[in-house]
């Protein structure tokens, strides 16, 4: 007599005995090879089976032990110190240029801020801006808080995070430099963060084609000194580079992630932004917070440190008739703060001798309460910026 042929309800009766069998034995098993049998049963299994029958991504994050679903694993479900959470890779790129730009284009259509700074100051400016990024004063970090493709090639929905931090300058005898800092170690500070160590600031956007796009949002950003810079309307617009895999250290020094955090060593992700830009509204709050750039002061001798950066925009200076900053008044508004008066815009004036701003009228021309006013009315700002990988430690 011939074999019998086999059809599927055989492959369906002979499928699920197998599986209680071995559903029956996975508590002997180790857990990574338990976890990656139990997806194989599921596609085995007849039609029906979701991806909620699957396993958790990391069954045993924490242990010290990477497993199959895990992209590292450091002994502990901390974030922000270089491994996630979940055991999940860190995806954190650091300002490593940050340039004010001076008149609008077709990027950034308005640039009220920029174009207030005469040309006197530009170069002393972004002399003074570079040095602070190069000895880590200013560091303004990005986190791709749910990256799931770390080459940045296309993400339809991405979440990414700002903080300000501080590098760490053991070095094991490698100088630091904050302009080329790939995969350097960065504290990310306090006032950037929440209790459970998750980014206050966040924005939403997509990356397509190896472009990053944020925004528009509203933010507000903690830069470690004086008051916190609001934004409103900020779009932020970011072209990554080529993927590599993150360095190792081999000295427990920076740069690069230490053996114990069990980095899945073929993981490679994109280690840098070409020059990208940040298009937005500057509170006029957040300027009255900002004391005056030295650069600026040494020139402005009418100034005082009594006086804020908003006072300088608004009232201007000049010496032997150059403009080193130009009166400027704001020409935005910030929607989601209530209205001062009529609305904007809004004309602020000042004390012609303190030279500090005490007063503002609505777009009728009435004067209208000052810090309902200050609060609502903003400076388009056009800034560019670059980046490099860096980690938390």
């Amino acid at each position: 007599m011939p074999p019998r042929a086999i059809h599927a309800s055989d492959l369906l009766w002979l499928s699920s005995r197998f599986t209680v069998r071995m559903q029956l034995s996975l508590r002997h098993l180790p857990l990574c090879f338990a976890a990656a049998l139990v997806v194989s049963l599921c596609v085995l299994a007849a039609p029906g089976c979701s991806s909620s029958d699957t396993p958790p991504v990391s069954l045993t994050c924490g242990d010290g032990h990477r497993d199959v679903l895990e992209q590292c694993d450091d002994s502990n479900k901390t974030g922000l110190d270089g491994c996630s959470a979940t055991c999940m890779f860190e995806q954190v790129q650091r300002m490593t240029s940050f340039s004010p730009k001076y008149q609008a284009d077709t990027v950034c259509g308005y640039d009220a801020f920029g174009s207030a700074i005469g040309s006197t100051v530009r170069s002393p400016l972004q002399t003074q801006i570079d040095k602070a990024i190069a000895n880590g004063s200013f560091s303004l970090l990005m986190e791709t808080m749910n990256a799931t493709d770390l080459t940045g090639t296309t993400q339809g929905s991405v979440t990414v995070g700002f903080l300000s931090a501080t590098p760490e300058q053991t070095d094991g005898g490698v100088t630091y430099d904050g302009q080329n800092d790939l995969d350097w170690w960065y504290s990310p500070a306090a006032a950037s963060i929440d209790s459970n160590r998750v980014p206050k600031t966040q924005m939403t956007g997509s990356i397509s084609s190896h472009v990053l796009t944020l925004g528009p949002s509203s933010v507000q950003f903690s830069l470690g000194t004086g008051a916190p810079v609001q934004m409103s309307n900020l779009q932020i617009i970011s072209p990554l580079n080529s993927s590599s895999t993150p360095k190792v250290s081999t000295d427990g020094h920076p740069p690069g992630h230490l053996s114990t955090e069990n980095l899945e060593p073929t993981l490679q992700s994109y280690e840098s932004s070409g020059t990208s830009t940040f298009c937005g509204n500057v509170s006029a709050a957040s300027l009255q917070g900002t004391t005056l750039p030295a650069i600026v002061a040494q020139y402005c001798t009418d100034y005082t440190s009594a006086n804020s950066l908003l006072d300088l925009i608004v009232g201007g200076c000049s010496v032997a008739l150059v403009p080193v900053v130009n009166a400027t008044q704001p020409d935005q508004v910030d929607a989601s703060k209530p209205a001062a008066g009529a609305g904007g815009p809004y004309t602020l004036t000042a004390d012609s001798n303190t030279h500090i701003v005490n007063g503002c009228k609505d777009a009728n021309g009435t004067s209208a309460t000052l810090s309902t006013c200050i609060a609502a009315a903003a400076y388009s700002a056009y800034f560019t910026f670059s980046t490099d990988r860096v980690m938390f430690h």
